[in-house]
């Protein structure tokens, strides 16, 4: 004998949490009788504790058991064992050998963990023997165990064994956690049997299995078992869950018929399968032998891989924590009966248990939720868990049926992959799905019966009750009734709630299995007595300084009166086991407690009893102000959308309080209230019930109205956010960034907003419509606070990722305003324009919350309600000219500066891909935001797209002639086609029915394809380009136009000649469109060089002849697309969007946009078009019906070229009607047009003199004038130029003009004695072949007059005009000049280009410098603008974004006005005040 020191010294890859309870960890070490343990510490990784653990009386022959603990709290009872080892002295001596120290590892605290937990460790021993042996010895598997010759014998002999071991686990006290697991296995394995037993042909790789698991097991016929059990509970857990697994294995496999055996096995994989399966079976006995937990085993039948199509529903659905919490189960020991019952009937699903629905009845606080939490932690740990829904009524998602089957849908997805894959088919194809019953059927019952799922799958829902209103419950669960009868037999389904009428109503006509938990019965009991024994032995561990708390305490009496008391509640137990705990004397309130209650009552009578009883003990009920307090802060905790800190709640309600604190108030009620590791909660539902219904809370001080609850927090919320909220809320060092570029936007977002904040910005509308009070009152303070402040409250809702929040909470508070002012008032109309703001920026206020205030506010109509929020910040852009009356049609998916070549519309989703250049987007028509990055992989032009049937695919067609075919969900290419055609490819369709598509090439070429490949060429002696290409709506023909005026149409099944060949224009047939009905095609026919011929007509699909006459003709159209009915036409033609109806002709839409392709969104909602300016827009049909613009209507004359005055109070632009407009910027007021020339040639140029009394202008002809700008008088009228005039610019330095045309020269002359006085020859400055090709951009003349700059594409000249002209500087540019001029004192040139911000070049010396460097040089130009709208201030400051319009030309001003063309007409923008110092 001797004695043995085990230094703990630290761990690591220790839990921090499991579920949402911090992990409280100690080692435990024990041998024989002996038990010492280490101090505990609360959640970290690697823990040190430095502790030294003595044994005396250690032989080297005795068992060590060394296991990782848990602290587990008030519910659970008992701590739990994260891991373990077991092993002799001898073998832990001989392991740490000569080294200091030893490192045990005890691998995963559980399967589904991948951090192992090692635990270093030093082992001093006095007076013991080292055997030197290898530690690989410990590793030996057990002796042979001899087989039953198979007869069907193994597989008896495996059931008896296991029933065997069911039984030990069963009567052991310290196996009771275990049992649960060793039962199901059973219960598998017994099922299994009968399906091995009746195999009339016998399978090796069955029998292989059986073999392997019958060696596992072995060890229960050792004479010790009983003993050596117990210390190795982990692995037998862990032996039961691979057993279940290999089970389902085999089901699946025996699922499977004789012939398609080795099918079957090349799908599954099963020699692999069962070596894994054979090696973890060996793996787990040999721990068993020898004591040692590895913990790390991977169940075979679900892989841990994150496949595409689990992101993909990720991504496509919302889900709601809501699952189970292993805290929250059952004490280890009891509710075995119910438990078993219930995993009976979830494994075995032949005649036995017919119902697959399975309902869990009991009153509230009868411990239905613990079994719930038990069940799914047991069915998941043994993979039986589809998906846990766990409804709870005080929090936002888990108290509604919105979300609980996305929510599932994700889990199933998680659970197997063939589920997976079927979900993300039924999301692609059907991506809006609402309502319980659509989305029960799409996303549930219809990927279970594709995939076949064979082994059982459990569906749980916990607390039905708390599932919104009685007649949510009803609905909810007469379509779970009635759907559920088209599940499978093998896939269950569990409810618990109360037995409320409506619930009991719901299932009356279906067929379930029905179980109601008796409180009376004797198990109900014996749990009450196990629960209670060991809450009071923990009780008297922690009060051992108390008076009279013995180890014994209270005694064997005290305990059964107590039982008694409880009328069989759990909840009960639990609440007044927490309110002795938490006592000063718990003994003395002990006996108060059962003297003052008595045994016999029903169970709600008892329950409220105790409630009444516990608030009376701890409330101060004769202090007004404490019965205030108490009320307002219990009513928050019940009336909230989602749980709180104290603290929050404290800072929320504190005005409300008085001189009592939340604290204060929840200090007293520690037995039904938790708040130490959290948000508030109750401890129970039914507190809350209690609270809520006078007839159960007897005392009037404590009954809690809730709708007086929530209209209160309506003014608190609102009042809180008034105080809180403010313009760049998060203080975020740069304003100019999106949402997405901001570093460390969730620390700014919790270091700025306060949780009492945050949740005020999103459910203040939640409690609006369910509060009662003085509505008029609370509308003056919705309204109040919206005319104020909504655009910090949407800022805040952008940085919360909230938007959902506010599009669907301003349609609850526009109908709430509706009902309580009748429509009538300020609050309704304030509301709408709301509601419009959003939609048309929803992409600003998506991704760029502080943009709201610069490019959103200041672009809303005139007149609006949001206007005099305007004047609130004076650092804003002003629309000075150009502000639009009304709110906008449409919304800006795309700005691109390159040309649209194709768009097309997915089938199902709310997505739009479009084509530019050589990339594809993809765009969400929701959130305005493309899906990912541009999709890049042609080589030339992307001319063509097209979704296939389904909408998983997109297709794409190029110049470079090859096809793509890309992932619609994740931008992936899936398959190239490269040299698809000899020509560039010019349009692609896709099969109605998903079974091919077809592409079409310049060359005349049409060919056929699936997925793998070309599958036919059509025959065609056409040699015109087509240019369009359709497949009729059955999928039997193909349709093709082209450039000569003909429709081409073949039969699919035949590569044979067309099958007609009609001609229908002497125009080019631009659009061919098989109507949804299949009873025509619509074509389009237009002329690029006259618009007025053209027309938009129908055919008959059978033989190309016209059906009636054109819908439209004498205008040139472009593309066109039938509404989802067929009823409707929509086509682009003339710069315009317009709509008809086709049985009428009547034309119902007219809009002006200069659009070439046009798209008819499948769920009828919207239109999508693409400008020839590279804009997407996505128009609202809901709005444009009805809006007819008239193309024929006088309009003003388009002013396409701009120039801003010297002082920037004015801006000219020239027609090509020979006129000039005029803006006076001071008034924001259009002047009369000025008509300088009796020619009508148009004005090509315009340039102010200095003084801005003086206006120049150029003409197509060569023509300039000078007109005195007051009086419209021209003052010189002279033809200088051969060809267009395309610059013009004064002198400061006296009455000169110089003029640029594109016949090669500059010219300078004075316009006050027509005299010239030089002619500069530009084009001798480039090459031959360029010379004719290159003209100025802009020219300028120094500020003394002595020199004239010219600027091109790629250079800027200097000729030096005194004495004599010579060309003295030239310098290359990066990109073409817009604007150019001298610098102070003529040292240098400032140029500026489209898309970049200023340079600067010296002069003398010849070089271009730097920002720094030219310090002393001021700027005339700061600003750019790229290529989506948004203006930039030098060197990298976001300012602004221009409204969603198709704006093609831009001019900026020195000091920062902005002014563009749009929707033909004018648009000025003054930005200075918005720039950045």
């Amino acid at each position: 004998m001797s004695s043995l020191t085990v230094h703990v010294i630290r761990g690591s890859g220790m839990p921090i949490k499991i579920g949402r309870r911090t992990v409280d960890i100690y080692i435990l070490v024990t041998s024989g009788d002996q038990k010492q343990n280490t101090r505990t510490i609360s959640g970290k990784a690697a823990p040190e504790w430095n502790a030294q653990l003595g044994f005396t009386k250690i032989e080297h022959s005795h068992l060590v058991v060394i296991k990782i603990m848990n602290r587990r709290t008030v519910i659970l009872g008992g701590d739990e064992v994260l891991g373990q080892t077991s092993k002799t002295v001898e073998k832990l001596v001989a392991q740490q050998g000569k080294e200091k120290d030893l490192t045990v590892d005890f691998g995963a605290p559980s399967p589904d963990r991948k951090a192992r937990m090692r635990l270093i460790i030093a082992l001093k021993a006095q007076s013991l023997p080292v055997r030197q042996n290898s530690y690989h010895e410990s590793l030996a598997l057990a002796p042979s165990v001899s087989l039953p010759s198979y007869s069907g014998s193994t597989w008896s002999s495996l059931v008896a064994i296991v029933e065997k071991l069911n039984g030990l686990v069963r009567v052991i006290d310290e196996m009771a956690r275990i049992h649960p697991y060793v039962n199901v296995a059973w219960l598998f394995l017994s099922l299994a049997y009968h399906s091995v037993e009746n195999q009339k042909t016998r399978d090796h790789n069955v029998q292989r299995l059986g073999e392997s698991m019958y060696r596992m097991y072995s060890f229960v016929e050792h004479s010790n078992v009983e003993t050596k059990i117990p210390p190795m509970g982990d692995v037998v857990q862990l032996m039961a869950q691979e057993t279940v697994e290999c089970l389902k294995f085999i089901q699946q496999y025996n699922h499977q018929s004789i012939a398609r055996r080795i099918a079957t096995s090349a799908v599954m994989n099963v020699d692999q399968r069962i070596r894994e399966f054979d090696e973890h079976f060996q793996q787990l006995r040999r721990d068993f032998d020898t004591g040692l937990t590895v913990q790390s085993y991977l169940l075979i039948q679900r892989t841990a891989d994150d496949s595409s199509e689990r992101t993909f529903i990720r991504s496509h659905l919302k889900h709601v924590l809501a699952s189970w919490d292993p805290d929250r189960g059952c004490l280890p020991g009891t509710r075995k009966s119910a438990i078993e019952e219930i995993m009976k009937w979830v494994i075995n699903h032949e005649d036995k248990y017919p119902e697959n629905v399975f309902w869990l009845s009991g009153v509230a606080g009868s411990g239905k939720t613990s079994i719930a939490h038990t069940v799914a932690e047991l069915s998941a740990k043994m993979g039986l868990l589809g998906s846990s829904f766990f409804f709870k009524h005080d929090e936002a998602g888990r108290n509604e049926s919105t979300s609980v089957f996305s929510t599932m849908a994700i889990d199933l997805a998680a659970f197997d992959s063939r589920l997976a894959d079927q979900i993300a088919n039924i999301l692609q194809t059907t991506p809006s799905l609402t309502g319980p019953r659509r989305q029960f059927q799409s996303l549930i019952l219809g990927p279970i019966q594709a995939c076949g799922y064979s082994s059982p799958v459990l569906l749980l829902f916990d607390a039905l009750d708390d599932c919104g209103t009685p007649r949510d419950h009803q609905e909810f669960l007469q379509m779970l009734a009635q759907e559920s009868k088209r599940l499978p037999k093998n896939v269950k389904i569990l409810i618990t709630s109360r037995r409320d009428e409506d619930i009991v109503d719901a299932f009356r006509n279906f067929p379930i299995h029905h179980s109601d938990l008796d409180l009376h019965s004797v198990e109900n009991r014996s749990d009450l007595i196990n629960y209670a024994e060991t809450k009071f032995a923990d009780i008297a561990r922690s009060k051992s300084g108390k008076p009279n708390i013995t180890s014994q305490w209270p005694g064997a009496q005290a305990r059964a009166e107590f039982v008694e008391r409880t009328a069989g509640l759990f909840i009960w137990a639990s609440t007044a086991l927490e309110t002795l705990r938490e006592s000063w004397n718990p003994d003395k309130d002990l006996q108060d407690l059962l003297s003052e209650s008595s045994a016999g009552k029903g169970a709600q009578e008892t329950l409220d009893a105790l409630y009444l009883r516990t608030l009376e003990k701890n409330g101060l009920w004769d202090d007004d102000g404490f019965v205030k307090a108490f009320r307002v802060s219990v009513g928050v905790v019940i009336v909230s959308r989602e749980t709180l800190l104290m603290d929050s709640i404290d800072r929320l309600i504190g005005e409300d309080l008085g001189d009592h604190r939340v604290e204060h108030v929840f200090s007293r009620l520690g037995s039904v209230v938790r708040t130490s590791d959290g948000p508030v909660r109750f401890l129970h539902p039914s507190f809350s019930d209690f609270l809520i219904d006078p007839s159960r809370c007897q005392n009037p001080n404590m009954v809690v109205v809730a709708r007086e609850h929530h209209y209160a927090m309506v003014s608190r919320c609102i009042k809180l956010m008034q105080s809180s909220l403010k313009r760049n809320i998060i203080e975020c060092p740069d304003p100019s960034l999106l949402n997405a570029e901001i570093a460390e936007l969730p620390r700014l977002i919790k270091q700025s907003m306060s949780e009492e904040l945050q949740y005020a910005c999103r459910h203040w509308i939640y409690h609006l419509v369910k509060g009662e009070g003085d509505q008029q009152a609370q509308i003056r303070l919705v309204y109040d606070f919206l005319s104020s402040q909504a655009i910090e409250w949407i800022e805040a809702l952008s940085f919360l990722k909230s938007m959902s929040v506010l599009m669907s909470g301003l349609g609850e508070v526009g109908e709430w305003a509706k009902n309580h002012t009748h429509g009538k008032g300020k609050l309704p109309n304030l509301i709408v324009q709301l509601r419009h703001f959003c939609h048309a920026f929803a992409s600003i206020l998506s991704g760029a919350a502080n943009h709201i205030y610069t490019s959103a506010l200041p672009f809303v109509p005139a007149g609006s309600s949001l206007d005099p929020l305007l004047s609130k910040w004076t650092n804003l852009p002003k629309m000075k000219v150009g502000r639009e009356p009304l709110w906008p049609s449409f919304a800006v998916l795309r700005r691109d500066t390159g040309r649209v070549h194709s768009i097309a519309y997915s089938p199902n989703r709310p997505q739009l891909a479009s084509a530019s250049d050589k990339t594809i987007w993809i765009l969400n028509t929701h959130t305005q935001l493309p899906l990912n990055p541009a999709l890049g992989g042609h080589t030339d032009q992307c001319s063509c797209l097209a979704y296939s049937f389904d909408g998983k695919f997109i297709i794409s067609g190029s110049w470079d002639r090859s096809i793509r075919i890309w992932s619609s969900q994740t931008g992936e290419q899936k398959a190239v086609f490269a040299d698809a055609h000899r020509a560039p490819i010019c349009a692609i369709a896709c099969d109605p029915h998903g079974q091919f598509f077809v592409s079409a090439a310049q060359d005349g070429s049409v060919y056929s394809w699936t997925l793998k490949g070309r599958w036919r060429q059509y025959v065609s002696s056409m040699t015109h380009t087509i240019t369009c290409l359709n497949i009729s709506r059955d999928g039997q023909n193909i349709f093709c136009g082209t450039r000569g005026g003909q429709v081409i149409c073949w039969d699919v099944s035949h590569d044979s000649s067309p099958r007609y060949v009609s001609l229908v224009s002497q125009l080019p047939v631009r659009s061919l469109v098989s109507c949804p009905n299949g009873k025509s095609i619509g074509i389009t026919t237009g002329d690029e060089r006259n618009a007025s011929r053209g027309t938009l007509e129908f055919l008959d699909p059978k033989n190309g002849v016209r059906i009636g006459p054109p819908l439209i003709s004498g205008l040139s159209m472009y593309d066109l697309d039938f509404s989802p009915d067929g009823s409707k036409v929509v086509a682009s033609c003339q710069s315009t969007v317009r709509i008809w109806d086709i049985k009428t002709g009547k034309l119902l839409s007219c809009l002006l946009s200069p659009c070439v392709f046009v798209k008819w969104s499948s769920d009828n909602q919207f239109i999508a078009s693409a400008t020839s300016t590279g804009q997407t827009l996505l128009w609202n049909l809901s709005t444009i019906m009805g809006q007819v613009f008239d193309p024929n209507a006088e309009r003003p004359a388009r002013a396409e070229q701009l120039a801003f005055s010297y002082d920037e109070l004015a801006i000219a632009g020239g027609t090509r009607r020979g006129t000039v407009r005029l803006w006076d910027l001071s008034t924001s007021s259009e002047r009369p047009p000025i008509r300088p020339s009796t020619s009508q040639q148009p004005v090509t140029c315009v340039a102010f003199e200095p003084d801005g009394t003086i206006l120049s202008c150029g003409f197509k002809d060569g023509i300039v004038q000078v007109v005195i700008i007051k009086t419209s008088r021209s003052i010189f009228t002279q033809k200088v130029h051969q060809t267009r005039i395309n610059a013009l610019c004064f002198s400061s330095a006296g009455p000169f003009l110089a003029s640029s045309a594109m016949d090669g020269n500059i010219q300078i002359w004075n316009y006050r004695t027509r005299e010239t006085i030089h002619l500069v020859d530009y084009s001798s400055a480039f090459e031959p072949a360029r010379s004719q090709a290159s003209h100025p951009n802009t020219i300028s003349f120094s500020n003394q007059g002595d020199s004239l700059a010219a600027a091109f594409d790629d250079r800027v000249i200097i000729w030096s005009l005194s004495p004599t002209l010579f060309k003295c500087f030239e310098f290359k540019l990066p990109e073409p000049n817009i604007h150019m001029s001298f610098s102070t004192g003529d040292k240098g040139i400032w140029s500026s280009s489209f898309r970049a911000a200023s340079a600067y070049h010296s002069i003398s010396p010849p070089t271009t410098i730097t920002t720094k460097d030219s310090a002393s040089e001021s700027r005339p130009i700061l600003y750019h603008i790229d290529k989506t709208g948004w203006v930039w201030q030098h060197p990298g400051k976001r300012l602004f974004q221009v409204p969603h319009e198709s704006a093609d030309f831009f001019i900026f001003s020195i000091s920062g006005k902005l002014a563009y063309q749009a929707n033909n007409l004018l648009r000025v923008i003054d930005f200075s005040s918005a720039l950045v110092a």
